[in-house]
C-alpha cells in the first residue's frame, strides 16, 4: 500500500472514530506515537537538504555553541563547567513537558529504580572535555550571523573560539 494510501485511510478512521480516541484518555504524544508507526513522518537526507554536503560515519566535537535570547547581542567563551551546567539545566527542562512526569517512575523503574542523570551527566561531561564552549546571546535571534567567520571545519583549521570573544557584533 502507497504511504498516501494509508495516510487517506488513517485521516478517514480519524475523523470517523475520533470519539474513540477522546474515550481512550490516551496522552497525545501517545496518539501521535501510535499514528507515525502507521503512517510515517517525512525525513529527509541531509544531502537532500543541502546538496552537495559530505557525511561521515562518525565525527569529534570540535566546539560548542551555545545560543541564548537575551536583551543584549554578545558573544562570550564560557568557562570550566558552565556549558556542562547550561546542557544539563536544558536538558532537565524538557522533561518538564508531559507526559514525562506522569511516565517517569514507569522509566525509571525500566532501569531498577535509578536515575540515569548522574550517567548523563557524565557522558556528556566526556564529550566536553576540551573542547571550547561559546554562549551567542540575540535580541534578534540571527545567531546563525555572530559565528565567527571560518569557523573550523576540520582540525587544521582550527581557530580558538576564544579569538571571537571580544568579536564587534555587526
Amino acid at each position: 500500500m502507497r504511504a498516501e494510501d494509508r495516510e487517506e485511510r488513517l485521516q478517514r478512521w480519524i475523523v470517523r472514530d475520533r470519539r474513540t480516541l477522546a474515550r481512550s484518555h490516551l496522552p497525545v504524544a501517545t496518539i501521535n506515537a501510535l499514528v507515525q508507526l502507521i503512517v510515517p513522518p517525512p525525513k529527509y537526507h541531509v544531502d537532500r537538504l543541502i546538496p552537495g554536503v559530505e557525511t561521515a560515519r562518525e565525527a569529534r566535537l570540535a566546539g560548542l555553541f551555545v545560543i541564548e535570547r537575551s536583551d543584549e547581542d554578545s558573544v562570550r567563551p564560557l568557562e570550566g563547567d558552565q556549558a556542562l551546567e547550561i546542557l544539563m539545566e536544558n536538558c532537565a527542562d524538557s522533561y518538564g513537558f508531559p507526559p514525562y512526569e506522569s511516565i517517569e517512575e514507569f522509566l525509571q523503574g525500566l532501569r531498577g529504580g535509578r536515575s540515569l542523570v548522574g550517567k548523563e551527566r557524565k557522558i556528556v561531561g566526556s564529550a566536553l572535555d576540551g573542547i571550547p564552549a561559546t554562549r551567542l546571546r540575540s535580541s534578534t535571534m540571527d545567531w546563525w550571523r555572530m559565528l565567527p567567520v571560518g569557523t573550523p571545519a576540520d582540525e587544521r583549521a582550527a581557530v580558538p573560539l576564544s579569538a571571537v570573544a571580544d568579536a564587534q557584533l555587526t
